[in-house]
């Protein structure tokens, strides 16, 4: 009877340790690391540019030069630099954010976005208006990997993807 308690109280603070998993923090200034990102789909372009790893073929132009990255316990502020100017809150409660994702011709769309956490990664959810119109679905993943932080990026039924590694600055 005694081993029974014992054994279910340790499986309870295991199950507690597991959910309180630490999760990874965000917080700083990140730069490119152009020639360590990836991306696949699109299909090949007519230049003769050797490119840069930071299109992707997803129609949203390159990915920012630079993310600036403030994470509080129920947020995450992202402004994304570079070709455009952007700043998305991002709840990491799984409830429903509202913003704005960038778009071909240097402008961006409203979306709607949802994040969760899958072990150490944010996953967010992103529903916004494609360019013939009807909605587009993309999902975006975040992650450190060896002091990078890396964001991959693919829209729901396209081969497209686009992964970018960034070093923090600050």
């Amino acid at each position: 009877m005694i081993r029974s308690c014992i054994g279910s109280g340790m499986a309870v603070l295991l199950a507690a340790v597991v959910g309180a998993q630490q999760r990874p923090d965000f917080s700083g200034t990140w730069t490119i690391e152009a020639g360590r990102g990836s991306a696949a789909g699109g299909g090949a372009g007519g230049g003769r540019g050797a490119g840069n790893s930071m299109g992707g073929g997803l129609g949203m132009g390159p990915s920012p030069t630079e993310l600036r990255i403030v994470q509080a316990a129920r947020s995450l502020t992202i402004d994304h630099r570079g070709g455009r100017v952007a700043k998305v809150v991002y709840r990491l409660d799984g409830a429903e954010a509202k913003g704005q994702v960038t778009a071909p011709g240097n402008s961006t769309r409203p979306a709607t976005f949802r994040s969760t956490w899958t072990g150490d990664r944010l996953v967010t959810s992103i529903i916004t208006r494609g360019e013939q119109g009807g909605s587009v679905a993309m999902q975006e993943m975040r992650h450190l990997d060896d002091g990078f932080l890396v964001v991959e990026v693919s829209i729901t039924g396209q081969p497209n993807a686009r992964r970018t590694v960034y070093r923090r600055k600050t």
